[in-house]
């Protein structure tokens, strides 16, 4: 049985060894500690939830996602910004268990949509999200830069999962 839940610190070492999965489907590598410290913030900040997906009370799957602001709904919109789901725990349910408890949390919250961005190989992932009632856009372009001196770690390519 799979279920879905806010992370709490008790499951920042699953959630730290499934987000590095996740960070090497999306060709980065970081270090274990830093990892670590963004989802132990992530867990203590107020602007976005962390969720992991268990099977049979082990977690299998994560998703992080927070509140944004759309201005042509003039409305309040949540990003989900990062799936995943651990590659033997695909087909449990997980990864779609994970998109309707982010839906849940944004509608919750007040939000008007949830949007997401994947890659365009992320075959599986995509369908996942058609089948979960999200719309693909083929009319507009994502554009992003990096603003910081470390390019390598700033580099918006690829963007988010």
């Amino acid at each position: 049985m799979t279920t879905v839940r806010r992370a709490t610190p008790a499951d920042l070492d699953a959630a730290t060894a499934l987000f590095g999965q996740y960070l090497r489907f999306y060709r980065r590598e970081h270090a274990p500690a830093a990892v670590r410290a963004f989802l132990a913030a992530r867990m203590d900040a107020t602007d976005g939830v962390l969720l992991v997906a268990e099977v049979d009370e082990t977690p299998v799957g994560l998703a992080h996602c927070y509140p944004t602001w759309s201005s042509l709904s003039l409305a309040r919109a949540w990003v989900l910004n990062d799936l995943f789901v651990d590659p033997s725990a695909r087909g449990t349910g997980a990864g779609r268990a994970l998109v309707r408890a982010a839906k849940a949390e944004a509608a919750a919250a007040g939000a008007v949509y949830v949007a997401l961005e994947t890659e365009r190989t992320n075959v599986v992932g995509q369908t996942l999200y058609a089948s979960e009632g999200f719309v693909r856009d083929d009319e507009n372009l994502h554009y992003a830069a990096p603003v910081g001196d470390d390019v390598e770690t700033a580099s918006p390519a690829p963007f988010s999962g």
